[in-house]
């Protein structure tokens, strides 16, 4: 899953120390290396803890210290609190656990530094849906001691609460993060928070502030699928949903400030401070017949961009991004987001930020807020696509991640392909439109590729068709006597057009590298062989699964008798390359070869 997400930045140093705290010159510096695990390391950098909670639970580590980590998995370690529900004792488990003021920042990038929970399998007592129970591992749990800590730079990844629900809400609620009382001033900075689970609410989150964050892919039961009473800044919340409630973002202390909203399952925010996000690409913005319009309070809501309305993406211009689907949301030059947003709603005024911080885009640049607008969302600099972009009208699985309503990605090469898994859909366009994406292979995992350069920012909006059949052919050993499947293919193209049904079909007609030298059909009203020749109502798509190089579709010459001098080899024998002829209604008959 962490693969979608490789091009985005690495850690960034997003704030300067001084005045951030008063004793931090003073204090000491401890050591993590996964490496070190069971080794019995003292903290140096000579030998370190071998886990995250070996420092921060260390006598020897006092207030104020700062903890590096280096790259590695941590996922070993536990902190472990007794909780009750139905006179029953249980464990409240958490992989990094903090009492005391600490600064803990990794030494490498967020990609290759996880701290790793543990979801609670059915087999071990756990719920099957949101991975709750007696085994499963929180992320970070953070007591009103430890205020004013920070983490900086990591993935925190695969965590779930460890009951279904109690009265005190820190036991259910916050499975990547939770604070004490919902405490703000924690401050969790540059990291990826996904794949966690609540049965309670809060699946990201309960309480804390997130600066420059991505929250991917979480759920919840109850509600607040993303974070709940929870601050977002300058952060991407994606690919997240809660079954009861519907939201996405819960709790009155909530707050969103410049944050990108896209590809949830709904935009539901209750109660929350709202300024300068981005709502678009959401599944739906409206469930069961209640209003989920996030404009419902104008007086903590402002300088927002919406371009989500229903299953619809209502306008595509409204809030132009580059390729979300793919992890980047950088806005487009001719976004209507770049000038949209408040500087003002960065400011102390509607959040409160640790001294000595400097606000920062995603990648890492200096946020003017000198200047009367700023750009709305997490990122601030622009992208310029270099071809066409296509738009994804379907919840679908790209690269293995769920997504949901619309996607939008751009290409900056070409050709340019993403796995795609929908429930068998070919996703095709008509002839006329400047880009295509289509389906490469046959079933359910399914390569979209945008396959011709075109002009630069132009959106392609693709229809949904269900695919009725595919053939093989392969010039070198096919035959036409063969059944056209994969393992069988025919030898010419002509016989795979002729097996064909013209009842209005989806075909896919896949092409081997080789010399397509014979076969062919007559064309009678003008009398001329052709190579392939279309001639009914067909859908088709034709598709070289090699190198076009070596994908050669030939014709032939013949001696030309009337006219040998103006027109050498058009004698009545030749062979014409591509023909398609079909009269009648054009709109309902389309051939790609690609």
């Amino acid at each position: 899953m962490i693969s979608a997400f490789k091009n985005m930045s690495t850690a960034i140093v997003l704030f300067c120390f001084a005045g951030f705290g008063s004793g931090l010159y003073a204090a000491d510096t401890w050591w993590v290396d996964d490496d070190w695990y069971g080794k019995g390391g003292d903290g140096s950098e000579a030998r370190p803890f071998g886990t995250i909670i070996d420092a921060t639970t260390n006598a020897n580590v006092s207030a104020d210290d700062t903890i590096k980590v280096m790259p590695g998995i941590y996922d070993k370690g536990l902190h472990e609190e007794d909780a009750v529900k139905d006179n029953a004792t249980f464990k409240l488990r958490s992989r990094v656990y903090l009492n005391k003021k600490l600064d803990i920042v990794a030494v490498g990038s967020k990609e290759e530094t996880h701290i790793v929970g543990q979801l609670c399998p059915e087999s071990e007592g756990g719920n099957a849906k949101y991975k709750t129970g007696p085994t499963a591992v929180r992320g970070v749990r953070v007591t009103a001691d430890a205020k004013n800590s920070t983490l900086s730079g990591f993935t925190i990844r695969d965590c779930a609460a460890s009951i279904s629900k109690t009265g005190t809400s820190a036991y259910w609620s916050g499975s990547a993060v939770t604070t004490a009382s919902a405490l703000k001033s924690f401050y969790v900075i540059d990291c990826v928070i996904s794949n966690s689970y609540t049965y309670g609410v809060g699946a990201a989150s309960y309480g804390g502030t997130f600066i420059q964050c991505l929250i991917s892919d979480c759920k919840s039961y109850d509600s607040g699928s993303a974070i709940c009473n929870s601050i977002a800044l300058n952060s991407v919340i994606t690919r997240c949903a809660s079954e009861k409630n519907y939201n996405l973002v819960a709790g009155g202390e909530s707050g969103l400030i410049n944050c990108t909203v896209y590809g949830n399952a709904t935009a539901k925010i209750t109660a929350a401070n709202c300024y300068n996000c981005i709502f678009a690409g959401n599944k739906s913005v409206v469930s069961k017949g209640a209003e989920l319009n996030v404009e419902t309070n104008l007086s903590n809501r402002a300088a927002n961009i919406y371009a989500s309305e229903g299953r619809e993406y209502a306008n595509a211009d409204a809030a132009l991004l580059f390729a979300p689907v793919m992890g980047d949301y950088h806005p487009l030059p001719n976004s209507a987001v770049l000038q949209a947003g408040e500087p003002k709603y960065l400011g102390t005024a509607t959040v409160t930020l640790p001294s000595g911080l400097v606000i920062r885009d995603m990648d890492g640049e200096v946020i003017d807020l000198t200047k009367d607008k700023i750009a709305a969302g997490a990122y601030q600099r622009v992208k310029t696509p270099q071809f066409g972009g296509v738009l994804l009208t379907d919840d679908v699985i790209v690269d293995g991640v769920q997504t949901y309503g619309t996607n939008l990605f751009f290409a900056t090469s070409w050709p340019m392909s993403v796995k795609v898994e929908t429930s068998c859909y070919a996703l095709k366009v008509a002839a006329t439109k400047v880009s295509e994406i289509y389906m490469r292979y046959p079933g359910k995992n399914q390569y979209v590729m945008l396959t011709a350069p075109c002009e630069a920012g132009i959106i392609q909006t693709n229809v949904l068709m269900s695919v009725g059949g595919s053939r093989y052919v392969n010039a070198n050993n096919g035959s036409d006597e063969n059944s056209g499947l994969e393992n069988s293919p025919y030898a010419t193209i002509q016989k795979a057009i002729d097996s064909m049904s013209s009842s209005g079909t989806r075909y896919v007609v896949y092409v081997a590298e080789g010399d397509y030298s014979v076969g062919g059909g007559a064309n009678i009203a003008d009398g001329v062989t052709n190579r392939i020749d279309i001639g009914a109502f067909r859908y088709i798509k034709f598709v070289a699964t090699g190198d076009r190089d070596k994908t050669i579709i030939r014709g032939a010459a013949a001696k030309n008798e009337r006219d040998p001098e103006n027109y050498p080899g058009c004698g009545p024998d030749a062979v014409r390359c591509v023909n398609y002829s079909v009269s009648g209604d054009y709109d309902h008959s389309c051939a790609f070869i690609g």
